[in-house]
């Protein structure tokens, strides 16, 4: 009984951090679409990710984790290239909030994540991260290793849509000689 008494104090413990985390995650992709090559808000995602990844290990919500840790990984590629990101990279962050949010306000009403928005994101970004099916095809896709689902993460539903684009990075524009 202890044991489903914690469980249901980390639960309520992260509700309460994903509504604050979301929220400092909105704040910092509005100004990283202001300025995609600045740092600062890159960094603030990256953070709001990788908080939100502990967290939502340590409450038992895997799908929460599992796609934090999905896009943390992409996010620690672009902060590690110095390479703004672009707009497709950002519009799937934004995406990634408000599902986030919806995660919240689910569990906040005892409601299952299985069908949701997360689930929609993930297929977004593991489309994205899928090696390309064209070899012949000239547009980069990011190839990289996604988490493995939990046995205790929800199944993906089997239709698939259409990946966003890859995550394009923006080139970084030179200093103008001083």
């Amino acid at each position: 009984m202890a044991d489903d008494a914690l469980a249901t104090r980390l639960l309520g413990i992260f509700v309460e951090e994903l509504g604050e985390q979301v929220q400092q995650l909105n704040d910092d992709l509005l100004a990283l679409e202001r300025a995609p090559g600045d740092v600062k808000p890159l960094s603030g995602v990256f953070r709001v990710m990788h908080t939100l990844k502990g967290a939502a290990r340590a409450a038992g919500v895997l799908q929460v984790e599992s796609l934090c840790h999905l896009l943390e990984t992409d996010l620690a590629r672009a902060r590690d290239s110095g390479a703004p990101l672009g707009g497709a990279a950002i519009a799937l962050l934004f995406e990634a909030a408000d599902a986030l949010g919806d995660a919240r306000d689910r569990l906040a009403a005892g409601q299952s994540l299985v069908d949701g928005p997360i689930d929609v994101v993930m297929q977004h970004a593991r489309g994205r991260l899928e090696p390309s099916q064209n070899a012949g095809t000239s547009a980069p896709r990011v190839a990289t290793a996604s988490p493995q689902p939990s046995s205790r993460v929800a199944t993906m539903p089997a239709a698939v849509p259409t990946p966003v684009a890859a995550m394009p990075v923006v080139p970084p524009v030179p200093a103008p000689p001083a």
